[in-house]
């Protein structure tokens, strides 16, 4: 399994975008439906209403991705900004307006305050964190923190988006207040972060989702480790038919 930094995944996107000429909102696109269908395949079947928590970057943008394919298939559906809606450029106010175009609702918790964003989570079936993505450098700090303070303390599922948000991406280390995931969508590679403790353990289950970025990056842009997992592992062991004999796998010397 290769392993990418923020930094270097950061040039895998740009590289797309500018080289290949995938649309950045395209990739965001890619990123939140193939969350929400994964999501919806593990953990929706018996869930009638979703909080998304969006922060006012490109992460809070893939949450808004997500809230419109939840709102589209008819779950209650209702996005907690951690910011104001007019904080938010580029892509992610693109997409928080196409989820506003078809009824859905955004509480500004700079402005409804903390016990807006408590209630719904109280009435929530599911949480999803997109708050901080891979690039978060600084402590969390404000309504951010708070958020996720009352995530962790909800006792509900808990959707990563990308990352834990709190999380360092390259480290692990948690940045002040730090979501508990219990599943993290990840975008084109995993993440030294996900991989190194404890922010393994804040990630939960880890899945790796494909946005589209062409694997000959791979070759132009270099990759920042390996991990050892089970497909790896399995490609190193030689079939074993009945009649082999032991001595045609290898001998150790002790």
């Amino acid at each position: 399994m290769k392993i990418l930094s923020p930094e270097r995944m950061a040039k895998y996107d740009e590289y797309s975008i500018k080289t290949w000429g995938i649309p950045s909102a395209v990739l965001m696109e890619n990123a939140g439906r193939n969350t929400y269908r994964l999501m919806k395949e593990r953990y929706l079947h018996n869930a009638g209403a979703i909080a998304v928590i969006c922060g006012r970057g490109n992460n809070g943008g893939d949450g808004f991705v997500i809230s419109r394919y939840a709102l589209r298939d008819g779950f209650r559906t209702t996005v907690f900004l951690a910011g104001k809606r007019n904080e938010l450029k580029g892509d992610a106010a693109l997409n928080m307006e196409l989820y506003v175009s078809i009824g859905g609702e955004v509480v500004e918790c700079a402005t409804k305050g903390m016990d807006a964003l408590k209630k719904g989570i109280g009435e929530a079936d599911i949480l999803v964190d997109a708050i901080f993505g891979t690039g978060l450098s600084k402590e969390t700090a404000g309504n951010e923190k708070l958020a996720i303070e009352a995530m962790n303390g909800s006792g509900k599922p808990i959707i990563s988006v990308d990352i834990p948000s709190g999380i360092d991406g390259k480290t692990g280390l948690p940045l002040g207040a730090a979501v508990r995931a219990t599943h993290t969508f990840t975008y084109g590679y995993p993440k030294l972060g996900q991989v190194l403790y404890p922010g393994a353990y804040h990630s939960g289950k880890l899945t790796v989702i494909d946005i589209s970025i062409p694997a000959f990056i791979e070759d132009v842009i270099g990759i920042d480790g390996i991990v050892a997992d089970g497909a790896m592992l399995r490609g190193f062991i030689r079939e074993r038919l009945p009649w082999s004999h032991k001595g045609t796998f290898g001998h150790v010397v002790v």
